[in-house]
């Protein structure tokens, strides 16, 4: 078992905390993060033990075997991470680091021996070919999807893995972001974010990728887990436009959709605009809601250009969902409604005769 320290710690790391029972051959002992990051003595429970987050590099250093470091995306690091890692490597740690696109990852790459990476691999091959048709896909797709991005999407994907399978559902699963194999299932697909492959291209190949894995695995459900938001949130804060969404929706047809949103001080009415406006913008029916603890701060996501947000407790969320008295919609970081909607996508599954119960 694997000895690891989170580090830099930040907001990205959370999932893993919340489901480190699902991560294969590790142990978190150790959580750090950089000076000033605002997460110095936030507590957490892994496995039955308090884990608190410490700026203390060298002093959790010697507790752990191996550094989780998370860099998917991020094309600027901060110098004390490349010292902390060399100090690291001087002292035989282990580098776990994903496999993606950024120049973060070739920096690592070119600092930590060969003899001690840690790759997590994409499973998607790059040898792949398309067959230049669409397939349909048998199995049916539950597609996780957000208004904007950071809104607990892979935290609600790993809760219905765990609780489908605690069903003991059969699930071929495609998650919204790199790592995705700590967990055993498929990150999502490095070449959606190829700027070489045309739009077609990519909607054949995740098609074709797809029905591959569909054949490979003989699932009952198929969970989806679609990277970016629906909407921009300004002309300033826009993510990718939704394009990624209207890209996979190309490639195959969800039969069950879960909107993650924002918290807000909702009406009824509101939620049905969110309802009809996806359907008018995406041509599909939204089904479940989950109002994640994150209220956007407007000011800060204008001036950085990425959605900022301040945490709630999940005591105002739920607060808010008895209000709206709505049957489908749900906070989907409490155990409980994570099985209430697995109960209701079940029976809505049944109803059309996808799955059986069981």
């Amino acid at each position: 078992m694997k000895k690891i320290m989170l580090y830099p710690f930040n907001e990205e790391f959370i999932p893993l905390i919340n489901h480190c029972n699902m991560l294969q051959n590790m142990d978190i002992v150790s959580i750090v993060s950089l000076k000033g990051n605002g997460y110095l003595g936030d507590k957490y429970t892994l496995k039955g033990k308090l884990v608190e987050v410490s700026e203390d590099f060298d002093m959790q250093l010697k507790d752990c075997s191996d550094i989780l470091c998370f860099t998917s995306g991020k094309e600027d690091i901060d110098k004390v991470i490349f010292l902390n890692v060399e100090k690291a490597v001087s002292c035989g740690k282990k580098i776990i680091f994903f496999d993606d696109l950024s120049l973060a990852f070739k920096k690592f790459k070119e600092l930590v021996p060969i003899s001690q990476q840690v790759i997590i691999p994409n499973l998607f091959t790059n040898s792949f070919e398309t067959q230049g048709q669409l397939y349909n896909i048998n199995t049916p797709v539950i597609f996780v999807c957000s208004a904007y991005e950071g809104l607990n999407k892979f935290d609600i994907q790993l809760a219905l893995r765990k609780s489908f399978l605690n069903a003991n559902y059969r699930l071929l699963q495609i998650g919204t972001r790199q790592g995705c194999e700590l967990f055993n299932f498929h990150s999502f697909p490095k070449f959606m974010y190829d700027n070489t492959l045309t739009e077609k291209k990519k909607i054949l190949l995740f098609n074709n990728w797809l029905k591959k894995l569909e054949i490979e695995y003989t699932p009952d459900i198929i969970i989806l887990g679609i990277s970016g938001g629906a909407i921009p949130f300004s002309a300033k804060a826009f993510g990718d436009f939704g394009i990624t969404l209207y890209e996979i929706l190309q490639a195959v047809d969800p039969d069950c959709t879960i909107l993650s949103l924002p918290y807000g001080k909702y009406e009824k009415e509101d939620i049905l605009f969110w309802e009809n406006f996806i359907k008018r913008k995406f041509n599909i029916e939204v089904d479940y809601y989950n109002i994640a603890p994150k209220v956007i701060l407007k000011q800060s996501t204008e001036s950085s250009g990425q959605p900022a947000y301040l945490r709630l407790d999940e005591k105002i969320v739920n607060t808010k969902i008895e209000e709206l008295s709505m049957e489908n919609i749900y906070n989907l970081l409490d155990v409980t409604e994570v099985k209430r909607l697995t109960k209701n996508i079940v029976d809505q599954f049944s109803k059309y005769g996808s799955i059986n119960s069981v």
